[in-house]
């Protein structure tokens, strides 16, 4: 086969790739700020002491798939910036619109006296695509583990959420 013939199916394949919409590049997501609406207000002067989140996300960036249109994966989604700092500022944010009292720390000892103390481990941030007609848009996941230690009392809780489209860009 000739050297022209090879390039003129080469370019062919490419260009039924394209028309088929088959995504080959990484694509960047920004994780976009987000407050709960649905907690409840706070009915006491309660403090919550957060330390900062443990991310133990095997990638920190990947944060989704691209699909093509058949849904076979073709590509990574990747966050420009940082998913930890996302779910940590997110649950902060919600908790003092809610109108707790919120103390960021580093140790367990910088932390005001009668307050909770928040420890909190991020296992996974999942987004995938979400086509509907001529609007596409994003399913995220959020894994987390949220640890609150109170005078000697301790309680954990694992937290599997999804975020709505308007999460993602």
């Amino acid at each position: 086969m000739s050297l022209a013939l090879r390039a003129r199916n080469g370019l062919g394949i490419f260009a039924i790739m394209i028309a088929a919409g088959c995504a080959l590049t990484d694509t960047s997501v920004t994780l976009k700020d987000r407050v709960a609406t649905q907690l409840p207000p706070a009915a006491t002067e309660r403090v919550f002491a957060f330390l900062p989140m443990e991310d133990i996300r095997t990638s920190k960036t990947k944060v989704g798939a691209v699909r093509n249109g058949h849904g076979t994966h073709t590509a990574n989604a990747l966050t420009t910036n940082d998913g930890g700092k996302w779910v940590y500022n997110s649950m902060i944010k919600s908790l003092r619109r809610a109108g707790y009292k919120i103390s960021q720390i580093h140790t367990r000892a910088e932390a005001p006296v009668g307050a909770s103390v928040i420890s909190s481990r991020l296992y996974r941030i999942y987004a995938d695509p979400d086509v509907r007609g001529l609007s596409v848009g994003a399913t995220g996941e959020v894994q987390a583990l949220f640890r609150v230690e109170n005078g000697g009392m301790e309680r954990t809780s694992s937290s599997k959420g999804q975020a709505a489209p308007a999460a993602l860009s």
